[in-house]
């Protein structure tokens, strides 16, 4: 029985060890949806060498994401929103910028029911 045991814990251990080392180069990524996905692993794929050196390095001070729209500040406060530009050319004030300058204005009107939960949240009753 002793045997059996051994052998039994022998396999455990084996099976343990190799699903180890297949999943060391196993990336999940979490998605905003809950799922995740799983890569066998990172590799530079296709990229020009130039490039993949440069992905790997820390952002440097005011570089724009490459969607523009966030800025890296540094320090402690890290990638924050990219403000609108403005620059004086021929007299008037241009947009220099490449963010969305025609989205629509908020509304600053509550509906019925956000005052209806603003009354319950602040009401002294």
């Amino acid at each position: 029985m002793k045997v059996l045991n051994k052998i039994a814990a022998g396999l455990v251990l084996a099976g343990a060890i190799f699903s180890g080392a297949a999943s060391a180069e196993t990336v999940v990524h979490p998605g905003n949806d809950g799922g995740a996905d799983f890569y066998p692993s990172h590799n530079a794929g296709g990229q020009v060498k130039g490039a993949s050196q440069r992905s790997n390095l820390p952002p440097r001070q005011n570089e724009l994401s490459a969607d523009g729209l966030y800025r890296y500040a540094g320090g402690d406060m890290g990638w924050v929103p990219a403000q609108h530009e403005y620059a004086y050319v021929n007299g008037q004030w241009r947009h220099v910028d490449k963010l969305n300058h025609n989205a629509p204005r908020p509304s600053l009107t509550m509906t019925p029911e956000e005052r209806r939960r603003y009354d319950d949240l602040y009401s002294n009753r």
